[in-house]
């Protein structure tokens, strides 16, 4: 299968209420950097040089550069080194991504004249081409007919900083160059680390990166022109605040990055020009990635709307420093329910994942402006300045992303850890509001709310709920369900939807009493769906010889049909994400579940949605279509809110009968 991509994150789980806003916008350039050469070199006459060997008995005195670690004084012959730290882990030895995206690079086309481009790969148990072996962890360089090796080496973890830092002081020392990139490739998880070893199963730390690039010869007035980081979720003020110091740009995402092995990230490197900047390096990344609209679909498929920025490095410990006044002006105790709503809210990176507790800084900050009106100002003024350059397909992406916990993650303590030490040489006060937040999250019980006693209105197609004062200042946000009742009693999910509104202390679900069905020559079929936004809806499905898919359905006039679908999971030479083609297959298997949802005393089981039982609805792509049908006064279709409070904590309330009265209400009254 050609089209195949993977997630350059470690695994999520994506949360099926996100909506997908499609808010296309062109890149805009805030600031005009200025680029030149920032590598001073002091050249000495010749003669200058004999007189001294022969006055003093030296081969070198005088006025010289800093030495760096392992290095003697060096006269650069190239104008660029470009170092590519690329980990394939399970991107390589599943699908072959590494790989493909290393094939696009055509030396023909890079002026390797001017450029040293000088690749280490490892972490991946299987390589797919013809040059690099698993046994090892070598260094190669692109040479007129490929990647050559010039370093074979015992085999390396690649997820160890000693790893990187040898890499990046011996690539110094043997490839000197007016100007040096640095590239990593391989999964991100945001504050979690990146570049996933998948031999020694390691992962780079913050704290590791952050040793490494300490301890290589890019510090003080010889630094990278830019990073560029091509894995996921390391757009964040986090990385920003480790790599300020050795590099004039850094060039990430906020969000999930995709290999795609049709898509080349490499092209750009054939744009390289001499006069070219960390800045104009970057955007002709960007610019060539965001060329190809197969991102685009991606991004609608799996809700993980593509972001890339370019941030001045020189201006992020400005940022940091309103950021901790910003959060120092806050007052947990005082304004947690106003934190908390927002927050509950906030969009989270990754596919709206809970494992990664990375949001927006640029919108959570703003969302916020009138707890700390001047240093909210300051904050976003500062990240204005910082953001120079910023792709996003959603208007809350600015750039720049936060990590903020506020799901329970179960590595909460070990991050915090971690922040602290890369916080030891500034301030914490930021550190300290998310440590406060999540204790009061936690132990506070004044921020629950339990619905499940609530009475639900669906006469009318008003489908809505009273909250008491109180629950409305618990509320932190809600979506709904529509189930039909099967003749066992147990109860299918057929829609579910995060379009609802909360006006006062009424909350009503936008709900107009139409579900999604299959349309066959006998009858109309629900099947279970999940509204991703307007005419977009999503459904778990299986394909061919059970390969278990997601489907995107899209509507048109009236009509609707099944426009992508992506494996998740089948055949052994089936890679997880490959784009199928609907027409290539005979049927397409909805998966109807159904659940035992009440409990005995008439309340939603805590753990319903892990006692299904599949029900398949088959359609054939061909013949079926999909349609609107409206359930109410039908058969036993059933209406309920699913409630998330401030402590991140979800209740159900009652189940009731859609074309029935309150009284036929299954919950307990």
């Amino acid at each position: 299968m050609n089209n195949q991509y993977g997630n350059q994150s470690n695994p999520v789980s994506s949360n099926p209420n996100g909506i997908y806003t499609q808010n296309y916008q062109q890149p805009m350039t805030n600031v005009s950097p200025n680029g030149g050469n920032k590598l001073p070199f002091i050249i000495i006459g010749a003669s200058v040089i004999v007189a001294l060997v022969i006055i003093f008995g030296f081969s070198f005195l005088g006025n010289k550069e800093k030495e760096k670690p392992g290095n003697s004084k060096r006269e650069p012959e190239m104008n660029r080194t470009i170092m590519i730290y690329m980990v394939g882990s399970d991107l390589e030895s599943s699908h072959g991504l590494a790989s493909a995206e290393l094939e696009h690079i055509v030396p023909s086309n890079i002026d390797l004249k001017n450029n040293n481009i000088i690749l280490i790969a490892g972490g991946s148990k299987i390589w797919k081409n013809d040059f690099i072996s698993p046994s090892n962890t070598s260094v190669y360089q692109l040479k007129e007919t490929g990647f050559e090796k010039i370093k074979e080496q015992d085999l390396q973890n690649m997820g160890d900083g000693n790893t990187l830092q040898k890499f990046l002081n011996e690539t110094y020392q043997e490839y000197p160059a007016k100007k040096y990139n640095l590239i990593f490739w391989d999964h991100g998880s945001g504050v979690q680390g990146l570049e996933s070893d998948g031999i020694y199963g390691d992962m780079l730390s913050l704290v590791e990166l952050d040793t490494a690039l300490d301890n290589s010869p890019f510090n003080g007035d010889e630094k990278f022109d830019s990073i560029l980081f091509i894995n996921c979720l390391l757009g964040g003020i986090e990385i920003a605040g480790i790599v300020d110091d050795h590099a004039d740009y850094m060039i990430a995402t906020e969000e999930v990055s995709y290999a795609y092995p049709e898509l080349d990230k490499f092209k750009f490197l054939e744009e390289i020009e001499l006069d070219d900047d960390g800045f104009t390096f970057g955007k002709k990344f960007i610019d060539n990635l965001i060329s190809d609209e197969k991102l685009d679909l991606i991004s609608k498929m799996y809700n993980t709307p593509t972001t890339y920025s370019i941030i001045d490095l020189s201006k992020i410990k400005t940022v940091e420093e309103n950021l901790d006044k910003f959060a120092k002006a806050l007052n947990v105790s005082r304004d947690y329910y106003q934190i908390a709503s927002i927050r509950s809210q906030s969009f989270q990176y990754g596919g709206d994942a809970k494992e990664f507790d990375s949001i927006d800084l640029y919108t959570f900050v703003s969302q916020l402006s009138t707890l700390a009106p001047s240093e909210s100002q300051k904050l976003l003024n500062s990240l204005n300045d910082a953001i120079l350059y910023n792709y996003a397909l959603s208007d809350t992406s600015k750039g720049l992303s936060i990590y903020f916990p506020y799901n329970g993650n179960q590595y909460i303590s070990k991050l915090m850890s971690g922040l602290s030490q890369l916080n030891a040489r500034k301030n914490s006060d930021y550190l300290a509001f998310i440590q406060q937040f999540d204790l009061q999250r936690k132990t506070s019980g004044s921020y629950f709310m339990d619905v499940s006693k609530n009475q639900i209105n669906t006469a009318n197609n008003d489908y809505s709920m009273n909250l008491s004062d109180s629950q409305k200042e618990s509320f932190g946000k809600a979506s709904y369900l529509i189930f039909q009742k099967t003749s066992s009693g147990k109860y299918i999910p057929v829609y579910e939807s995060s379009d609802v509104t909360l006006n006062g202390t009424k909350l009503k679900a936008n709900f107009d009493g139409k579900i999604v069905a299959l349309s066959t020559s006998k009858k109309n079929i629900p099947i279970s769906v999940v509204k991703e936004g307007s005419q977009l809806y999503s459904a778990k499905v299986t394909v061919g010889e059970n390969i278990e898919a997601k489907a995107t359905l899209e509507y048109e006039n009236g009509k609707g049909k099944v426009t992508y679908i992506v494996a998740e999971g089948g055949e052994e030479a089936l890679p997880s994400m490959a784009i199928l083609n609907a027409s290539d297959y005979s049927t397409i298997t909805f998966h109807n579940y159904q659940y035992p949802l009440i409990d005995k005393q008439g309340y939603f089981k805590k753990n319903w949605s892990e006692e299904g039982t599949n029900m398949n609805v088959n359609m054939d792509p061909i013949k079926d279509s999909l349609t609107m049908v409206n359930v109410a006064g039908s058969e036993d279709y059933y209406f309920a809110f699913c409630v998330t409070d401030l402590s991140n904590e979800t209740t159900y309330s009652k189940l009731v009968q859609i074309k029935g009265s309150l009284s036929n209400s299954v919950g307990r009254q």
